[in-house]
């Protein structure tokens, strides 16, 4: 909690710069000698590391409260903001309904005759 304060408070916004800075930030958060050292001898490491599991910039989705936020409220007062369903949860209805012709050649097309 200390160091994720620490971080607010100075714009740190990745390991890398929490490592470049591990002087200060170790002295703000009260790290011992011995924690002192193993945050500066391997923090750069461990940071390349994880780094490489971080997905490229500008790739990951907004969160969902981070979207809440940013919406204007247009509604009526008192009234909640619905959110829009996930795509995945909304049922899809079926492609080929009564009397659809099914083309003929494609994998499957003869169990779909069927229908």
């Amino acid at each position: 909690a200390a160091a994720e304060a620490w971080a607010a408070e100075m714009g740190a916004a990745f390991l890398e710069e929490l490592v470049e800075n591990s002087e200060e930030l170790s002295i703000a958060i009260g790290l011992k000698p011995l924690e002192k050292r193993r945050l500066q001898r391997q923090g750069a490491e461990v940071a390349s590391k994880l780094v490489q599991w971080r997905p490229p910039l500008g790739t990951s989705r907004p969160s969902v409260k981070a979207t809440q936020h940013q919406v204007p409220d247009h509604g009526v007062p008192g009234e909640q903001m619905v959110q829009a369903p996930e795509p995945q949860a909304v049922p899809v209805p079926g492609l080929l309904g009564f009397g659809a012709s099914v083309p003929t050649g494609l994998p499957g097309s003869k169990a779909l005759k069927r229908f």
